[in-house]
Formats: structure tokens, C-alpha cells, sequence
């Protein structure tokens, strides 16, 4: 499974595409947590820059992900990609190239949150690049507490919403889960 992502970076990183401006490209979500299903689960991801992207890597990143869209892989491709100074600073205001189901958008309002950087830090795979402990990138307490809040919000809407029995299964195992790596974390943080 990695190989495919794999050669995803790789063609970002060694086409005309970002070169010398790529740093690195990550798995994030369900994935790096464990919890991908081949099946129904998207790909999250991040590809992290040097610096923001120009009007022509916009332009080549369109073409990219409109050829990779018609694979199985690249239609369920969801991410963006940030620079690194923005990333570190947790500066999420601005409009960045996003790739929502298997689309390249640019100029697109970022949907990165702290709880994203949460789960780069604690489960994101590198699989091309920069390890993701060389970014340089930091949840303070306070912020840790908002994420897990939000990603218990979230959790809790889609379970009020969803009819699916699977998926409201599948939430009401991973919720006490949450609760348990926030607990666990909490502890190695410290109070605060």
C-alpha cells in the first residue's frame, strides 16, 4: 500500500512540478492512525513546501491531480499542501493548494486545524522526505485540549447524524479511544 503514496511523492518531488520547493509528503488521518478502511476511507495527506506555492506549480499541480484522479488511488486523494513557515506558526487564515476528492484546488481556504497537526505529530507517516520531527512543528497544551475537544465534537455530530449502523458502530468504539490517547498525552504533557 505504501508504494503507491510512495511513487505519489515521489512524482511531486522529481517532476518539473515542485523540485527544490518540496520538503515532504505525509500521511495523515485514519490512515496513519490505524484506522483506514480500503474500502470507504479517503487518503489524507500533506505535502509540506519551502516556500508558498507560484501560480506554476498551481498550474502543474492541476494536471497532476486531474491525471491521478482517474486511478483508483488519486480519486480519493484529500490534502493540502502548506509551507513550512505557515505550518510552524499554525497560520491556517490563508488559501492554499487543497486536494478534495482527487481535486487540485488553488487558492483554496485552508482546512488544516490544530487537530490535523495533532495527528502529524503523534501518527503521521513520512513517506517521502523531511521525518516529520524535523519540521519543527509544536501543539502547545491549550492547543492539544481544543483539538481533542473538536475532534470529539466532530465525532459526536456525524454520530447524531449518521443512519449507517457500521459507521455509528465504528464511531462509539473510537470515541472511548480518544478519550484514552487524550488522557495518555494529557499525562506526558503535563497539566496545563
Amino acid at each position: 500500500m505504501l508504494s503507491r503514496p510512495g511513487r505519489f511523492g515521489r512524482s511531486v518531488r522529481d517532476t518539473d512540478i515542485l523540485g527544490e520547493n518540496f520538503l515532504g509528503f505525509y500521511l495523515v488521518g485514519s490512515f496513519a492512525m490505524g484506522a483506514w478502511n480500503p474500502l470507504t476511507s479517503d487518503l489524507d495527506f500533506l505535502v509540506v513546501v519551502q516556500s508558498p506555492l507560484n501560480a506554476a506549480e498551481d498550474t502543474a499541480l492541476q494536471n497532476f491531480h486531474a491525471a491521478l484522479a482517474r486511478t483508483e488511488l488519486g480519486g480519493r486523494l484529500e490534502g493540502e499542501y502548506l509551507d513550512l513557515a505557515n505550518l510552524r506558526r499554525k497560520n491556517f487564515a490563508l488559501r492554499i493548494g487543497t486536494v478534495r476528492d482527487g481535486v487540485y484546488h488553488p487558492g483554496y481556504p485552508c482546512q488544516l486545524s490544530a487537530n490535523n497537526i495533532l495527528c502529524l505529530i503523534q501518527y503521521g507517516r513520512c513517506i517521502l522526505g523531511r521525518p516529520v520531527a524535523q519540521l519543527g512543528v509544536e501543539v502547545t497544551v491549550q492547543e492539544f485540549k481544543q483539538a481533542a475537544y473538536e475532534m470529539l465534537q466532530e465525532d459526536q455530530e456525524e454520530l447524531a447524524t449518521t443512519t449507517d449502523f457500521a459507521a455509528r458502530a465504528s464511531l462509539l468504539i473510537n470515541i472511548p479511544g480518544l478519550w484514552l490517547r487524550f488522557c495518555l498525552a494529557r499525562y506526558r504533557l503535563g497539566p496545563g
